[in-house]
């Protein structure tokens, strides 16, 4: 079991550990390492960004070397349903983060691996709605996406490389060093239990 370089890790309600890399998804169930798409539709794949949704389901960020394709799956441990393919999509670009809502609404950082001078917002997909995107010419305050939250309010935390933005579902609230970050370059977002 070889995934190269490891980026993203994820568990499921039954205790499985799924594992992204590289070279595609391997899954840890208590015992062992399997890796997933050996065959079948999950072979050639660079999986980024992982999550499960409220039906137990992997939602799976990946770069397609196939197609050279940035795209978004869900996969119940048998099928591999693509939900999104970014037909706009360069070698470097990547799902930077993957979130499930309270409300089932997907969202994700659509970004690039290396190349951190460019990015494409954030996006979602609402249950029998589509896609929508949202950018900076919205109110995000940089479309170079690194990390997602939702925190006990429901609303949505945006870490970008250019600041923090709060999404309440109509309007953004952007933070910066200005604002008491110590930082504009955020990586990672956490929610403590005191929110």
């Amino acid at each position: 079991l070889d995934l190269g370089r490891c980026w993203a890790l994820c568990d499921d309600s039954k205790g499985a550990i799924y594992i992204g890399g590289e070279r595609g998804l391997a899954c840890y169930d208590g015992e062992r390492f399997d890796w997933l798409g050996q065959s079948d539709d999950l072979a050639n794949i660079a999986v980024q960004s992982l999550t499960t949704n409220h039906q137990n389901k992997l939602i799976i960020g990946y770069f397609n070397n196939e197609n050279n394709t940035v795209q978004i799956a869900e996969y119940d441990g048998k099928n591999f349903n693509v939900l999104f393919t970014d037909t706009n999509s360069n070698s470097d670009d990547c799902i930077t983060a993957l979130i499930i809502s309270s409300k089932d609404v997907l969202w994700f950082g659509l970004g690039t691996s290396t190349d951190k001078t460019r990015g494409k917002g954030i996006g979602y997909l609402r249950p029998g709605a589509g896609f929508r995107f949202l950018t900076s010419a919205e109110g995000l305050i940089d479309d170079r996406v690194e990390d997602l939250i939702e925190d006990h309010h429901g609303r949505l935390w945006i870490a970008t490389l250019g600041g923090l933005s709060c999404f309440d579902g109509i309007s953004f609230e952007n933070f910066t060093t200005e604002n008491g970050l110590p930082n504009n370059r955020i990586r990672c977002l956490y929610e403590d239990s005191k929110g």
